[in-house]
């Protein structure tokens, strides 16, 4: 049986990659922002390069079917976002962070829900604030309606999260899943410290070995300063 396996792995690429396959790493990645697409050279997502595709979802927007990857290739994927009617801007920012999509209502909370993910390992990176310092989320990271976990942005009565320098637990969270075939990931960004639910931009990549420990370190850091 271990032969086999072996056999497969060398000669069957698809195999590499099956869901089936303990440590299956994804191919590629997803990057959307939303309320104001920065343009070419300001896409400075943590995750990536600065030449990578991303995806623009405006306020108003609800779904965007034929995502394109991270190399511009259109795919499977598709966006499903909750209604929205509200767009500002992060001060002093001018990339994928600085706009952020909300509800004037301020009595729901955004979701954006991911069909078609092929199968494999991936880092989901949220970047979710107001333009004020009790304005942050708490957000909900859910396989096929299965809470895989909840993190929350900064909210410690500072300016911080004006900060050029990206940090994990201020702009953005982060977490690391596994997906199968057919199972949708969905992102729900809760009101935590205000009446306001928000997105800014979301990044689905490839999980690369060693990074958990990164981002795991960064985590605690994070958790440790919102106490």
């Amino acid at each position: 049986m271990r032969l086999y396996l072996l056999i497969l792995l060398i000669f069957d690429p698809l195999f590499a990659q099956s869901p089936f396959r303990k440590n299956a790493v994804a191919e590629t990645g997803w990057n959307v922002v939303f309320g104001t697409d920065p343009g070419s050279g300001n896409y400075d997502g943590v995750k990536g390069k600065p030449g990578h595709t991303w995806n623009f979802m405006d306020v108003g927007d609800t779904n965007l079917s034929s995502l394109r990857d991270i190399r511009g290739k259109h795919t499977e994927v598709s966006c499903r976002l909750s209604e929205n009617d509200g767009e500002w801007g992060i001060t002093g920012h001018a990339g994928v962070y600085h706009a952020y999509l909300y509800h004037n209502s301020r009595d729901r909370d955004l979701e954006a829900v991911f069909d078609g993910l092929p199968p494999g390992k991936y880092f989901v990176c949220v970047y979710a604030h107001g333009d004020a310092p009790n304005q942050n989320a708490n957000i909900e990271l859910r396989k096929d309606n299965k809470i895989l976990g909840k993190r929350s942005t900064l909210n410690d009565g500072t300016w911080e999260f004006r900060s050029l320098e990206f940090e994990e637990g201020n702009q953005y969270v982060s977490f690391q899943c596994k997906l199968r075939k057919g199972e949708d990931l969905k992102i729900i960004s809760h009101r935590d410290g205000s009446s306001y639910s928000m997105l800014n931009a979301i990044q689905i990549v490839p999980a690369k070995e060693g990074e958990n420990r990164i981002f795991k370190r960064q985590r605690v850091k994070a958790e440790k300063r919102n106490e």
